[in-house]
């Protein structure tokens, strides 16, 4: 679980651009298993006429759309949007509260098939991205969101941060909080470009080229 692995010290626990030389550290990290913090979710009846429904409220995480949920919950999309009097098109945002029509003995096989496309995605994206290089720790400054850390700093979508942080709750972060950062092997190798252009250009300068 990645939450646990966070926490062990063999992590990369560094300021944000110090990453580990361990190639071990790296394989170990690349066949971890996201875990999610488990939502309580609450059992309520929606009435239709006679009829007594049985629904679940559910907490959306970033990324997740109404097709998720349809796909996880085994119902329409229609239907997801019926039970919360909303649009097929209308965006959800991460935190708002979600009605599911299905009971709660079904939950267990909802957040398995949930976490496991997370964990699916997750791999998609960092193959696409060239693997993971490393993680860095990175201390919440005055004023940061959770969406700026993740455009800003870390350079992925808010859902891949939100991926490698499933304890904590991005809409409320705390000055001095502690956010753990994927390192890409393409943002990696952009760097040491970089660092490597502007080494050279230093270099030209200092023998007088052109």
């Amino acid at each position: 679980m990645l939450s646990t692995l966070i926490r062990m010290s063999t992590l990369l626990t560094l300021p944000f651009g110090v990453l580990s030389q361990s190639a071990q550290a790296t394989d170990d990290l690349l066949n971890v298993s996201v875990a999610f913090v488990e939502e309580e979710v609450h059992k309520d009846h929606l009435c239709g006429g006679d009829d007594m429904v049985m629904a679940i409220d559910i907490r959306v995480r970033p990324g997740e759309s109404l097709d998720h949920f349809a796909r996880w919950a085994g119902v329409t999309v229609e239907d997801i949007a019926s039970f919360n009097e909303m649009n097929v098109t209308d965006p959800l945002y991460p935190g708002m509260g979600l009605m599911l029509p299905m009971e709660e003995s079904q939950r267990g096989a909802l957040e398995t098939a949930r976490n496991a496309d997370v964990e699916q995605r997750l791999a998609r994206f960092i193959d696409r991205k060239g693997g993971l290089a490393g993680i860095a720790a990175h201390q919440v400054r005055t004023g940061e969101t959770g969406w700026d850390i993740a455009r800003d700093v870390a350079g992925v979508p808010v859902w891949v941060l939100a991926a490698f942080n499933a304890e904590k709750d991005l809409g409320r972060l705390s000055v001095g909080e502690t956010l753990y950062l994927p390192v890409m092997g393409s943002t990696l190798g952009e760097r040491f470009d970089a660092a490597a252009a502007e080494i050279s250009g230093v270099d030209d300068e200092s023998v007088g080229w052109e």
